[in-house]
């Protein structure tokens, strides 16, 4: 066996059965014939799976032949134009030998510098002494053909100082004995990580999971105590905690909590080279001194109107009392007076005339009217009427008798079949009885013989355009929630919906929807599980029916009513999830023509998270809005699936497309939209995003945002708003009206 002065050229013997060095010849003869190699990443913008290890030798192989071994700093500003120019190089070479976009630059300069670092450690420990700890003065002979002899005696030199020796003891000591050594050699966490999904077949994988799965041996068994230890301590906090406070922790707070160890600023584990914080949690911007200028302001001007609605409500109610106890006093005189002195006081000819009215009336009004009188739908209340009240839901308000008959709430009646009428109290959450007499009906619950109805469609809409005609022209206009007519307008419907889901519905069954061709360019049944109920409840991640759902929502109380039915379309998440080609989103496009005139909002599942992709056909513009905001090119099969889409519809579509548009590539923008903090909250962001983007009722979307809209996060508030918008469709438009079939397990 050689030894390192063999290795150095101080002798000529040969090393037999000794591994040469790494110049992978393959990859040279295939980029020499224009063969490039196509490289897999993941979210997070790691090489993985197929080619990955190859691409990291490569690019160690490509580092030690253009960088002198000199080089000890990669980053320092002494160095900055030399390091600017190998950087270059080495970028160079790896886009003739991969397929390997832009957006991956600074990871191939991370890798460089972390394995030109390797590779210096390597000469150091391997060949810079001799056997009797002299400093090697010739290059090693393995390596010749990229060391330079200048090159070596700088690195020598570089290891000669006292300051250089004082660094290397101390972190040969700290790696002597690693409290938790990691097994895995260079498959890497990313690699790994990306392999335990494959098998698991679930979106993603927890941190500590990872960490444990990094430290096992060949057999899969821990065999340090440490390791155990650890293990141990993240199953007995992970039990420890509820659903919704592991909800709120950070992805490695346990996995940090149990290790026990100083938690650096920016530090993250178990996701492997690349990743830092900020691409793991947004930023988390300090506020400045004029955001509290600006919030000081606020607070004095909101209570300054404070201060002037409460002097408003007193003179109110001093001018409701005032005349509360004229009336009083008016009805106790009246009682005095008798009634025939009252008549006889008043001239003879009016009292006939009263008369002669009273008996015209009486003989005019039909039998029915007379024994019932129906009441009209156009005021706001209606009293109660056991005869006339259909089964289901309906919203009701709430009276107290005592002292004086007054308004205290507003709730759900639910009729059921053996006549017993219930009241399902918003504050209370509970179904309670309540007298009838003190219950009234807002609007829609008895209707007069005759009125006109919606044909076809269970679902009343309040039609109120904000233009005199439909929005046919580019004019903007921005859109409201059309007004519902009765509902439950203002009333929490989510501590409701969670009582009915609770109380009336069985595990297990679930809802048939039907979804129109009009809303997602085909016709099906959308499927609404408890389950699927109790995600939105309990603010747990959304799956594909919630989102579903609340597109119909949007197409009911937005689209229709205000005529924008050829400006917005849907695509469903189970379309985009299942379609691996696009040839199932084109075959949509295609249905009709006039979807090239349309903004089509495709809400997209990426593996355990939601986007949402608004698309303009006319521009060829997709415009890709993640509240990650994370990168489209991180997911290239996803981008491919809805640009083959779009080049299918422009190959087939019977419109004229110009040859230069027929030419061009499909177009995606990244909209800085708000920023999800949590890992739960992307399908509510995705939610709202398409509501703003229908409000604001734009052929496109800024950059920045819509400045209306625009925020770094949105607040529990406006996800709750959102939350209450889907359970109020569900309870008025599904549950109330029979929209849909509850068909049990």
């Amino acid at each position: 066996m050689a030894s390192i002065d063999d290795e150095s050229g101080s002798s000529s013997k040969k090393t037999v059965g000794k591994r040469g060095v790494t110049r992978l010849q393959k990859i040279h003869k295939a980029k020499s014939n224009g063969k490039r190699i196509e490289v897999q990443w993941n979210s997070r913008g790691q090489p993985i799976k197929h080619n990955s290890k190859t691409f990291a030798s490569f690019i160690g192989v490509t580092v030690r032949r253009l960088v002198p071994i000199s080089l000890d700093n990669w980053s320092a500003k002494k160095n900055k134009e030399a390091v600017g120019v190998y950087k270059q190089n080495i970028w160079d070479e790896i886009e003739k030998a991969f397929i390997i976009g832009e957006e991956h630059r600074a990871f191939v300069y991370r890798e460089a510098g972390k394995l030109h670092r390797a590779f210096r450690t390597k000469m150091a420990r391997s060949y810079l002494k001799d056997s009797k700890g002299g400093f090697v003065k010739h290059r090693p002979a393995k390596y010749s053909f990229c060391i330079k002899q200048d090159d070596w005696d700088k690195f020598v030199a570089q290891h000669m100082t006292a300051k250089f020796q004082k660094v290397s003891d101390e972190n040969r000591e700290r790696a002597l004995n690693p409290q938790h050594p990691y097994r895995k050699s260079r498959l890497g966490c990313a690699r790994l990580e990306a392999d335990m999904v494959e098998e698991s077949e679930v979106g993603e994988i927890n941190r500590s999971q990872v960490w444990k799965a990094a430290r096992v041996n060949k057999s899969g068994v821990i065999d340090n105590e440490n390791v155990q230890r650890v293990v141990d301590q993240c199953e007995k906090l992970t039990e420890a905690l509820s659903e919704e406070e592991r909800q709120h922790l950070g992805p490695t707070n346990i996995l940090f909590e149990a290790l026990n160890l100083p938690n650096y600023s920016g530090r993250v584990r178990t996701y492997g080279f690349g990743v830092c914080s900020r691409d793991i949690l947004p930023r988390q911007n300090r506020p400045t001194q004029m955001d509290f200028e600006k919030l000081y302001g606020f607070c004095n001007s909101l209570k300054s109107r404070l201060e002037v609605l409460e002097r408003e409500k007193i003179e109110r109610d001093k001018l409701d009392r005032e005349k509360l106890e004229r009336q009083q006093t008016e009805e106790v005189e009246e009682r005095q007076q008798p009634k025939q002195v009252s008549e006889s006081l008043q001239q003879p000819e009016k009292v006939a005339q009263r008369q002669h009215l009273e008996q015209v009336v009486e003989r005019k009004q039909p039998e029915k009217v007379a024994e019932s009188r129906l009441p009209s739908d156009k005021g706001s209340c209606n009293p109660v009427s056991f005869g006339n009240i259909p089964e289901g839901l309906f919203p009701v308000n709430i009276y107290l008798s005592s002292p004086s008959r007054c308004l205290v709430a507003r709730g759900k009646l639910y009729n059921t079949k053996d006549g017993d009428v219930s009241m399902v109290g918003q504050a209370i959450g509970t179904i309670v009885p309540w007298p009838t007499k003190l219950l009234e009906f807002v609007a829609e619950c008895e209707k007069i013989p005759g009125q006109s109805q919606n044909k076809g469609n269970n679902i009343q809409h309040s039609v109120e355009y904000s233009v005199s005609s439909p929005n046919k022209s580019n004019k903007k206009f921005k859109i409201e929630e059309s007004p519902r007519v009765g509902g439950s307008a203002g009333i929490a419907n989510l501590p409701f919906l969670d009582m009915y889901v609770k109380k009336m519905m069985r595990v297990g069954s679930l809802i048939q929807i039907k979804m129109e061709e009009s809303i997602f360019g085909e016709e099906f049944l959308e499927q609404l599980r408890v389950e699927s109920i109790k995600e939105i409840l309990d603010h747990n991640w959304l799956s594909a029916s919630i989102i579903i759902v609340f597109s119909r929502y949007l197409y009911d109380k937005f689209i229709s009513p205000n005529g924008l039915i050829n400006k917005f379309s849907f695509i469903s998440p189970h379309v985009s999830r299942e379609d691996n080609l696009g040839n199932g989103i084109a075959k949509i496009l295609l249905k009709d023509e006039e979807f090239k005139d349309k903004m089509i909002l495709a809400p997209c599942n990426l593996g355990k998270h939601w986007v949402l992709l608004v698309i303009n056909l006319n521009a060829e513009v997709i415009y890709y809005m993640d509240p990650l905001n994370g990168e489209p090119t991180k997911h290239q099969n996803f981008k491919t699936k809805f640009e083959n889409a779009l080049q299918i519809y422009r190959a087939n579509s019977s419109s004229k497309v110009p040859k230069v548009s027929k030419s061009k590539k499909i177009s995606w923008q990244k909209i800085k939209c708000p920023r999800q903090i949590n890992g739960v909250d992307c399908g509510y962001f995705v939610m709202r995003f398409m509501k703003e983007v229908i409000m604001e009722n734009e052929f496109m979307i800024p950059t920045n945002y819509f400045f209306d809209h625009k925020c770094r996060t949105y607040s529990h508030d406006k996800l709750t708003e959102v939350k209450e918008d889907w359970a109020t469709y569900v309870v008025d438009d599904v549950f109330g009206k029979q929209e849909a079939i509850i068909l049990p397990n």
